[in-house]
């Protein structure tokens, strides 16, 4: 697969379909093309890295019938609309349901383009921090009970005398805990580990392993 992503073109139009096709396979990308979201569905691939270009209207399932169901289906691959005249409102709605953006036909080639990229660049965000989430969930759960809730003192700031107290337990006792989670979670500092846990979007009000 092409780093840039696979762009999925849905659009029941077959000379706009071909021609789209025609300038992104030109311009480098990976591209499948569908005539209706029915087929798409078939195909549609929820891992991947990539686009839908999606015409707004078609039929069958419409687009916003098909970013309802991609929805469910907990596919996060962005979507950009390809609408015609008069379809503005709709592409308000879709862009409120979650849709990247939208394309006024005729559209732009260049236009289409910084569009991809943006939409692509966005992806590659989203699942980078997906990955990251899962990282630092695995880490958590690698901790003791008590191991977490000192965790969860030491990114508050609080010394090692003060977690010592929080907890009714030994300064000694507290050392051997902070040294077993600096090892577990794999850092060298409680800057970065703090860091680290900001980047996974460690939440307020996590309480450790149960």
């Amino acid at each position: 697969m092409s780093e840039k992503g696979i762009v999925y073109v849905v659009e029941d139009d077959a000379a706009v379909r071909d021609s789209t096709v025609l300038y992104l396979v030109h311009k480098g990308w990976s591209v499948s093309a569908y005539e209706s979201a029915e087929r798409f569905l078939e195909d549609a691939d929820d891992k991947s890295l990539g686009c839908v270009l999606l015409d707004i209207r078609m039929p069958g399932m419409s687009g916003l019938e098909l970013q309802a169901v991609m929805t469910q289906k907990g596919f996060d691959i962005p979507i950009i609309f390809l609408t015609g005249h008069g379809d503005v409102e709709q592409a308000v709605t879709a862009l409120k349901c979650g849709a990247f953006d939208f394309l006024e036909k005729p559209y732009d080639h260049k236009d289409l383009h910084n569009k991809l990229t943006d939409a692509i660049s966005t992806h590659k965000e989203r699942r980078q921090s997906a990955a990251d989430r899962a990282d630092v969930e695995t880490r958590i759960a690698s901790l003791t009970q008590r191991e977490s809730e000192v965790m969860k003192l030491m990114v508050r700031g609080l010394s090692s005398k003060h977690i010592a107290r929080e907890l009714d337990i030994s300064h000694r006792t507290v050392d051997v805990h902070r040294s077993n989670v600096m090892r577990k979670m794999e850092f060298a500092s409680l800057a970065e580990l703090t860091g680290f846990l900001a980047k996974g979007g460690e939440f307020e009000g996590w309480s450790g392993k149960a």
